[in-house]
């Protein structure tokens, strides 16, 4: 099975007690963290008896989002209707909400294996891009993909799905090979383009003519496609070592911010990296116009460390973020976890040179954080903690197993506020997108979960939700 899914399902069995502290160093001396717990403005849970998982998310123009995830069984998604997956196994679904939290319109994607989407994102227009894997024979309304990875479950290719605004598909593209493969995360870029990012474990085709030829181990890539699904260029961030994609974003000019994890020895374009130990070490490049790595670094040491979120603000500054175990050093900055696997976010130029980092972590492991960067340089955060919580001057406590939590920090990484979830025995959120005044949060829960003053009911194993607070 790709390494996505089987990364994601090890994030979603993750029930250990968790104890989240941070250490901000004297950016954020004498700042007042506000806790805005109660902030949500709304909150809607989808869901059915199986498990349902929602992976990817963009802002609709003019207020709402359009998610997307997989699912098994029937799924109902409030005024919107329900859904049935064709087999027991996941299928792909894209749903839209408006700006007061009424499902709009809900769609089913997929065959007889397994299909899941693992990101999503909305262009100016307000088409969907959607990402993910998929095995077998699988449609895309009037589209149909046949896996080029085999029949069985265990292999698949990668898609890239472009939906108007009604949810109606205009294309889908195939990505793969011989090997498994899968979409890992889009963005939208300028000019309605997308730029998507995933892996695999052999040559990998793109179009008729573009292919990417295997370097061994697992090798990330990294594309960009026009809005009428012309691939532009295909890049392989590879070598005889092990790479993994998790977040990819455009600047403005046009060029992809790309971060991840490496384990052995990798190459970006003329930049070889290897990592510092026998576990994985975040990446960061930048790729120009023509798919050309500008810059590419590493950061790592003998623990675990991987890149998981990756944006820049209007002036070029590059903000990302992970996870990252024992030490670390992020520019002039070097973090220590507190035990287990900690969070950091850090800012950096437009050419790599690193700022500021922040750490948060505990003696347990952390989950996140996903990073999304306004035009000023605000920062919003998602993740998942247990037990106690510190985010400046304030501490969130965990009601049940595992909580969400969701913050703000300034371009000079002080926390301003942090919201987070509320009654409940298995909270996490791990997906968001911002626009002006508000940020739209997606995220899974087991029984019942509660935000503010909305209480989630529990509809099967793990329900979804998707929920709005303003960002000021």
């Amino acid at each position: 099975m790709r390494g996505g899914l089987c990364r994601r399902r090890a994030v979603r069995a993750l029930a250990a007690a968790l104890v989240v502290l941070l250490a901000c160093g004297a950016s954020i001396a004498g700042a007042q963290t506000r806790d805005r717990s109660g902030a949500f403005a709304w909150a809607a849970a989808a869901g059915g008896p199986g498990s349902d998982d929602g992976d990817g998310i963009g802002p609709r123009p003019g207020g709402g989002a359009v998610i997307s995830g997989g699912f098994a069984g029937t799924s109902r998604f409030g005024a919107a209707g329900a859904i049935t997956s064709v087999t027991p196994l996941d299928d792909v679904f894209a749903a839209a909400y408006d700006g007061g939290g009424r499902a709009l319109w809900v769609r089913r994607f997929g065959g007889t294996g397994i299909d899941h989407a693992f990101d999503g994102d909305v262009d100016a227009a307000g088409d969907s891009l959607i990402t993910g894997t998929f095995a077998n024979t699988a449609a895309f309304g009037p589209f149909s993909l046949t896996s080029r990875g085999g029949t069985q479950p265990a292999y698949g290719d990668a898609f890239l799905l472009k939906l108007d605004p009604a949810g109606a598909p205009r294309w889908v593209r195939q990505i793969g090979g011989p090997g498994s493969d899968g979409g890992d995360e889009v963005a939208a870029g300028p000019g309605r383009e997308a730029f998507v990012i995933g892996d695999s474990d052999g040559d990998v085709t793109f179009s008729p003519r573009v292919r990417l030829s295997a370097t061994g181990g697992r090798d990330a890539w990294v594309a960009r496609y026009r809005p009428d699904g012309h691939v532009v260029w295909a890049r392989s961030l590879g070598g005889p070592g092990w790479q993994q994609s998790h977040g990819v974003s455009a600047d403005a000019d046009r060029h992809a911010l790309v971060t991840g994890e490496l384990r052995g020895a990798t190459r970006f374009g003329d930049i070889a990296l290897t990592s510092q130990g026998d576990r994985s070490d975040v990446f960061l490049a930048e790729l120009d116009r023509r798919g050309r790595v500008r810059w590419a670094q590493r950061f790592g040491g003998p623990g675990m460390d991987r890149g998981r979120g990756v944006d820049a603000d209007g002036a070029g500054h590059v903000y990302f973020s992970g996870e990252f175990s024992g030490t670390i050093r992020l520019g002039p900055t070097t973090l220590t976890s507190a035990g287990g696997t900690d969070l950091f976010v850090a800012k950096a130029t437009s050419a790599g040179r690193v700022l500021w980092a922040v750490r948060m972590g505990g003696p347990g492991d952390e989950i996140g954080p996903e990073i999304e960067v306004d035009p000023g340089g605000a920062v919003f955060i998602t993740g998942t903690f247990a037990a106690q919580a510190q985010f400046g001057t304030r501490t969130l406590t965990a009601a049940g197993l595992q909580a969400a939590f969701v913050a703000r920090l300034t371009s000079r990484g002080r926390f301003t506020w942090v919201a987070g979830s509320g009654a409940g025995g298995f909270t996490t959120l791990g997906e968001l997108a911002i626009a002006p005044g508000r940020v739209t949060v997606l995220g899974r829960y087991a029984g019942t979960a509660t935000l503010g003053r909305f209480s989630l009911p529990a509809f099967g194993r793990t329900d979804m939700f998707v929920a709005q607070l303003p960002t000021s």
